[in-house]
């Protein structure tokens, strides 16, 4: 199987295309390089949720420090769903990992939004420490 992140994408947007159910929305995987200079969370992608949808979001990244001598790398997934008229709610808890060569505290989260009915994926960085994350996404979706 090629792992190359463009065939990934492709393969991903095929497989969006081809699905033949109504209801499933099929699989989309997304790529984002960020930079973080600071303990500010910074939201990476956020995926609007349709109403009477549900949707996993898987989220992995490999962050570093721009020394090289600290880093993590971090995978979370969460899942959601929207009634008509509804707020976007999670279902159960967030599932992580992490493995880290780091005296902080890096952290990758999905969290809700109510305001604007998405589904926030966001890094986190540390104070005073310049990180460059590569986040990778995978969402599968499917409506009622």
């Amino acid at each position: 199987m090629n792992t190359d992140k463009k065939n990934l994408t492709l393969q991903g947007d095929l497989k969006r295309k081809m699905n033949t159910s109504p209801f499933a929305l099929g699989r989309i995987y997304k790529d984002y390089y960020v930079a973080t200079t600071d303990a500010t969370a910074t939201t990476v992608y956020s995926h609007a949720l349709r109403e009477l949808a549900g949707c996993k979001i898987k989220a992995t990244a490999i962050v570093v420090k721009s020394d090289g001598a600290e880093g993590s790398r971090l995978e979370t997934d969460s899942g959601f769903i929207r009634a008509t008229a509804g707020n976007i709610t999670i279902l159960g808890t967030n599932t992580s990992t992490s493995g880290k060569v780091s005296t902080g505290t890096p952290t990758l989260t999905i969290v809700v939004n109510t305001g604007t009915q998405c589904a926030d994926v966001k890094v986190t960085g540390e104070a005073s420490k310049n990180f460059k994350w590569q986040v990778c996404i995978e969402i599968e979706e499917v409506q009622y």
